[in-house]
């Protein structure tokens, strides 16, 4: 027999809030902490993301939006898609797309520069990086009008009453 989790509760000892008190992103993130096994407590998520549970919190029931760069640390810890982060704490994507570019540069210019790796190897790196970053970059859906197959499939979601996941 599974327990369900109360939704209700909140305060220092609770290690949730409470849905109605959240922003769309709170819920975002208090229902992929509660999807998780065992369940994520927000102090958790706060040590992965490097912050004090203070400003999760305020994430997660104030208007306070993460910066670009802590979105994409939010992305690579919950898997949860980039897009629809910054949608929910209503950070545009093109200024966080400009982040993760500023970072995938700084990192190839520092590859570049470190003597501590062979000419060679460090240009495979750098070229690989360079690819990992076009590719990354491509990959993440850009808000556009749905056209062709992808709105077929979003209107065949959409009539059957559940979400598209493309």
């Amino acid at each position: 027999m599974q327990r369900s989790m109360p939704r209700v509760k909140s305060g220092p000892t609770v290690p949730w809030p409470s849905l109605e008190q959240c922003t769309p992103l709170g819920t975002l993130l208090v229902e992929w902490m509660w999807a998780q096994r065992p369940p994520m407590p927000v102090a958790l998520l706060a040590s992965r993301m490097g912050v004090d549970r203070s400003t999760l919190v305020s994430w997660l029931m104030t208007d306070r939006q993460p910066q670009p760069l802590q979105l994409l640390l939010l992305t690579h810890v919950t898997d949860l898609p980039l897009t629809e982060l910054a949608a929910a704490a209503d950070v545009p994507l093109e200024r966080v797309l400009k982040q993760r570019a500023v970072l995938f540069d700084y990192v190839s210019w520092e590859l570049g520069r470190s003597g501590a790796i062979p000419d060679e190897e460090r240009q495979g790196l750098v070229t690989f990086l360079q690819r990992v970053r076009d590719a990354s970059t491509s990959a993440v859906d850009t808000p556009e009008t749905p056209s062709g197959e992808a709105a077929d499939e979003e209107n065949r979601s959409a009539d059957q009453g559940r979400p598209h996941r493309g």
